[in-house]
């Protein structure tokens, strides 16, 4: 077979979930496959020669593994996304053309597409109460969904879950559609104390016991219920902080920002908001984190659960959405809707250390069922699959 991919997200320089699913994906593909043809491909508006030599380093180096980045102008970017002009003019044949994250399925002469679809957020109607401030924006994500999922001759789902919403807001046959999990790179494992244990925490500021979150600034992560839990959390734990990891960016973290400004002193010193952690940070402040929460209102998947599992450390989520799918019986379950719930749930964790060693033995159990090596040998099935008509 001569399987093409879009690496775009694979090789963005500030990763997170959907990225790293593309990242790890194919470098998995590399270690499982040396017999199929692959083409790396990426469409660049600047030089490519460059954009080639960054790359490079950071994708699979073997004889069956192609970079191909070439560059186009705004006005021939636009005729591709129009469909007028087949991706092969650009790439050469192929049998399989796999689209990690859907932004515009391309047209094409002869090649199969595969789409993996990671959640229907622009599609339910819930997601209009989820602070959605450029309908624009939002319109075009779900007209590119839409076209993904409908002209896209195999879905990848990451989740039972999304296999479901898809199912129930289109007509798509359930044959067509393969659940290939995520899973959590080998970087991700207790660590031990050390020096450099400490010089990370010291790089974060953080000096006591701590609550962490790891995410986008995005409404349906819920930080801003999370921050109004740990407001009244500080009162029978002051001696915890609350670390919230993710990027500074977008209208959502504007409200964060507002609801911090308006907490007393006290409080708002043991709330530390950081840029984006590069990746081999993040065990370290897993592992070190007395819990993890992640009571978000809707995941396609939820891939910080099985970091914070993978590094030991317990773990908090919701009770709907896939992360039920994801956590198994190795984490509390929560509504994220109830305060209460969530802070009656935070307190029982961080009173009772045997409840904490149960959750920590329970997550390390847990999170042997994923791994990207198995996304990729079930990915690579997929394509086969597709390939043969079946």
């Amino acid at each position: 077979m001569r399987i093409a991919i879009d690496i775009e997200r694979a090789t963005s320089k500030f990763k997170s979930g959907i990225q790293w699913y593309a990242y790890n994906l194919i470098h998995n593909l590399a270690k499982i496959d040396t017999e199929n043809s692959y083409i790396l491909y990426h469409f660049k508006s600047c030089n490519p020669g460059k954009e080639y030599e960054r790359l490079k380093s950071e994708l699979p180096q073997q004889r069956n593994f192609q970079i191909k980045i070439t560059r186009v102008s705004g006005k021939l970017a636009r005729i591709c996304q129009a469909r007028f002009l087949p991706i092969e003019f650009f790439i050469g044949d192929s049998d399989i053309i796999h689209i990690p994250n859907p932004i515009a399925t391309p047209l094409t002469v002869k090649a199969k597409i595969i789409s993996t679809i990671h959640d229907l957020v622009d599609i339910i109607p819930e997601s209009e109460k989820w602070g959605i401030y450029d309908r624009r924006k939002k319109a075009k994500r779900q007209k590119s969904s839409r076209a993904s999922i409908l002209k896209s001759d195999r879905i990848i789902t990451v989740s039972e879950y999304t296999k479901r919403d898809i199912m129930k807001y289109f007509s798509i046959n359930p044959s067509k559609i393969s659940v290939v999990h995520l899973g959590a790179d080998t970087i991700f494992k207790p660590s031990e104390d050390s020096d450099e244990k400490k010089e990370i925490l010291n790089k974060y500021r953080i000096s006591k016991k701590y609550l962490l979150f790891v995410g986008d600034f995005k409404f349906r992560k819920n930080i801003a219920k999370l921050i109004q839990t740990f407001e009244k959390i500080k009162r029978h734990f002051d001696e915890y902080q609350f670390l919230i990891v993710g990027k500074k960016t977008g209208f959502y973290y504007k409200e964060v920002l507002e609801k911090l400004n308006k907490l007393p002193e006290y409080i708002k010193e043991d709330i530390i908001l950081t840029e984006y952690v590069p990746l081999e940070d993040l065990p370290y402040l897993y592992s070190s984190a007395t819990l993890c929460l992640y009571p978000s209102l809707y995941e396609g998947f939820g891939l910080p659960i099985l970091e914070a599992m993978a590094c030991g450390c317990p773990v908090l989520t919701s009770n709907i959405s896939s992360m039920p799918e994801v956590a198994g019986d190795a984490a509390i379950l929560v509504d994220p809707y109830s305060l209460e719930e969530i802070m009656s749930a935070i307190e029982k964790v961080l009173s009772d250390e045997r409840l904490r060693v149960s959750l920590r033995q329970k997550g390390l159990e847990r999170v042997k069922h994923f791994s990207w090596e198995k996304a990729a040998r079930e990915t690579l099935q997929v394509y086969r699959e597709t390939c043969a008509g079946s």
